[in-house]
């Protein structure tokens, strides 16, 4: 009787601390992106040449390489890049897959003083092992990136 109370119990704990690594590792990238550094998400992002990742321009690349390059030459334009999620994060997975979707807003001011602003919708699916012995922080590979 206290078994079953207590296998659920820790269920409980593993899922809220699953959703609290996800979340920490959307928040990361969202911060890395920021930076203005794509290289920054290198230990995110699948290093696979045949991974797709769409993007708000060109819609879609393929390899985590290829559209790495491409966001240095992107990223040279900005003064400043502000991007964060808008606050509908929501966090699901099914064994050791997991996902997140959110909307988020961007704030840009070019190197020429103009500013624009974006705003999108975003997919991460991440597989890792959510087993407690991996520490606090599982390897997540982002497969989608932004749309």
């Amino acid at each position: 009787m206290g078994s079953k109370e207590s296998e659920k119990s820790y269920e409980v704990t593993i899922q809220d601390q699953n959703d609290a690594q996800i979340r920490s590792v959307v928040l990361q990238v969202f911060r890395n992106w920021s930076s203005r550094n794509p290289d920054a998400n290198d230990p995110l992002y699948l290093a696979d040449d045949r991974t797709v990742l769409f993007d708000v321009t060109p819609m879609k690349d393929v390899g985590w390489d290829h559209q790495k390059r491409r966001l240095h030459g992107v990223f040279r334009e900005f003064e400043k890049f502000d991007m964060e999620p808008t606050g509908d994060l929501e966090i699901h997975h099914l064994g050791d897959v997991g996902w997140a979707t959110m909307t988020w807003k961007s704030k840009i001011l070019l190197k020429n003083g103009s500013m624009m602003s974006r705003e999108g919708r975003g997919t991460f699916v991440l597989k890792g092992a959510f087993e407690m012995a991996c520490g606090p922080r599982p390897h997540f590979r982002s497969l989608t990136t932004m749309t």
